[in-house]
């Protein structure tokens, strides 16, 4: 599969403070692929996503889209690339028009006939046949995050950039509405990046995540890879609880042996929780416990560390004795050094 967007040693300062808000950022994305931004508020997600856009000037480095430069808004007329669409958190719907009438004005420049079989197509793929009358404020929040979506797909874009699409979705739609992202993206054959906060929406929709802190980009790799062989301790923390344990206290807890100067983190539902004693498990006594819904969480204190335990049915409660243990293939081990 080809090498559909490449950004090379792409580094952005900010105007106002002179600090590097993205700094020699690498980032490929294969044609039809899926592509997550993750990263905490202030890491540069949304600045790399207009980067890529065109609208704004990298400091230095290239972005690549097919081999042809994307241009800043410093080296051409009208800021955006033409064949790059961004739907931003606040979809930009034209209020005083219908659906119909929001998808057909992106196709103006075409003839009558290509525009309403277009328009046509994208109602249906977009599932907002029905509802062609309607203004947006009528629409829901998932519908109005559809029409967005078939407005940008409207002229076949060669790079589709959303924008944190879920942030204005309630949480009972979501899972419905991230899966309708990914059947309309991939119906299209668009390329796509997605920009989000949310980890469980990048596992779900993306092909591939890049995680960026403070301007940096630590990993990017599968969902898969990135949750089962996290680069730093904070890539392992953005997808769940985790207990991070140094060189002596793995070997005193749980017999495990990791190199010196290194630590160890164990994710939450890899600390394996029992209320009678087995071989290889330490005693504790759970001093917190969580209900969330499908699981627990414990918080267990054994000796002089408090570790977090996820279990799927009631074992424990507060004031509890336990026994835990951990499975030597689930330790993730990092080395200790500066993330950011």
């Amino acid at each position: 599969m080809p090498t559909y967007l490449q950004v090379h040693h792409l580094s952005y300062t900010h105007p106002e403070n002179q600090h590097y808000t993205l700094q020699n950022i690498h980032l490929t994305l294969n044609q039809g692929s899926i592509l997550a931004v993750v990263g905490e508020s202030g890491s540069g997600k949304s600045t790399l996503l207009q980067l890529i856009a065109g609208l704004l000037d990298a400091q230095e480095g290239e972005i690549l889209l097919e081999g042809e430069r994307v241009k800043g808004p410093a080296q051409q007329l009208v800021a955006g690339h033409p064949d790059v669409k961004v739907i931003f958190q606040h979809f930009n719907l034209s209020p005083k028009i219908n659906v119909y009438q929001n998808i057909a004005y992106q196709l103006r420049a075409y003839t009558a006939e290509y525009r309403a079989a277009r328009t046509l197509d994208m109602l249906r793929l977009c599932k907002l046949e029905g509802k062609e009358q309607l203004l947006p404020y009528q629409l829901s929040g998932g519908e109005k995050q559809r029409l967005a979506i078939a407005r940008a797909l409207a002229e076949e874009p060669r790079l589709l950039l959303l924008d944190e699409p879920f942030s204005n979705i309630d949480t009972m739609l979501k899972a419905q509405l991230k899966q309708d992202l990914v059947d309309i993206i991939k119906e299209s054959s668009t390329t796509a990046i997605i920009v989000s906060h949310d980890m469980g929406d990048s596992l779900s929709v993306a092909d591939r995540i890049a995680i960026l802190q403070q301007g940096k980009l630590m990993q990017q790799d599968t969902p898969e890879a990135i949750y089962t062989h996290p680069a730093t301790p904070y890539v392992a923390q953005l997808f769940g609880r985790c207990n991070f344990l140094d060189t002596k206290q793995c070997k005193n807890l749980f017999a495990i042996d990791i190199p010196k100067e290194h630590t160890a983190g164990i994710r939450a539902e890899h600390v394996a929780v029992s209320d009678q004693p087995v071989a290889h498990t330490r005693e504790g006594q759970t001093v917190r416990r969580h209900f969330l819904g499908a699981y627990d969480e414990l918080f267990i204190k054994t000796g002089n560390t408090t570790l977090i335990a996820n279990t799927y049915h009631r074992m424990a409660d507060k004031g509890d004795t336990v026994y835990i243990s951990v499975d030597e293939q689930h330790v993730m081990v990092f080395d200790n050094v500066d993330e950011a």
